[in-house]
């Protein structure tokens, strides 16, 4: 059973963000990668529902992994979560890791305003670093480099300055950014999964 119309997506993820963002309580949608087109649903009763190869793939509702959860904030959608337990920067991303996360991305300014709303009073590690090379920030989730976009929007005074050997990225409470920091400090930290690892696929491969 649809919910809403179908519109033109490009992923599976795109698909899932649009249908979490318009149709909040949504339990499912269906992706056609050839057509590229995107079919919100409601909700399943697995033992009668078929899809027809032709018709697309579908997706049962967005289902969050272990201490995480699918939250939505205007343009941005993500699966994410916030740990207490004060790490190292090191300490925090091997922890995410060591759960099948990474720190989180916060490559624009919708995602950064979903972390200020998930952060409260407290800053946070996410996942950029320029530790290996001084001046080139790269993203935990996937060894990008930071764009000069991204820089200008996100960060305070649109730079990673390595003041006194500051080479991790932190979410700061004060000014509501990011910013580089001395690795060592002990902070909580925000894990994230791609998108795509919090649905289900009910049909096709």
């Amino acid at each position: 059973q649809h919910i809403g119309e179908i519109t033109s997506c490009t992923s599976v993820s795109a698909c899932a963000v649009r249908t979490k963002q318009m149709y909040p309580h949504s339990k499912s949608f269906m992706f056609n990668a050839f057509l590229n087109t995107c079919l919100p649903g409601g909700r399943l009763d697995r033992a009668t529902t078929t899809v027809k190869d032709a018709e697309g793939h579908l997706y049962v509702e967005l289902k969050a992994p272990p201490n995480l959860s699918v939250i939505s904030q205007n343009e941005a959608t993500a699966c994410i979560g916030i740990f207490q337990e004060l790490l190292t920067y090191n300490e925090a991303a091997q922890r995410c890791q060591d759960m099948g996360y990474f720190l989180a991305s916060v490559k624009n300014s919708p995602k950064l305003n979903l972390i200020v709303q998930l952060a409260g009073d407290k800053s946070l590690w996410v996942g950029c670093d320029d530790a290996v090379k001084e001046g080139r920030v790269v993203w935990k989730e996937d060894g990008s480099t930071v764009s000069t976009d991204t820089l200008a929007t996100v960060f305070i005074d649109s730079e990673v300055n390595n003041f006194v050997n500051q080479d991790c990225c932190v979410y700061r409470n004060d000014s509501h950014k990011l910013s580089d920091y001395d690795c060592s400090v002990l902070l909580p930290y925000v894990c994230e999964v791609t998108l795509y690892n919090c649905v289900l696929n009910v049909s096709g491969p």
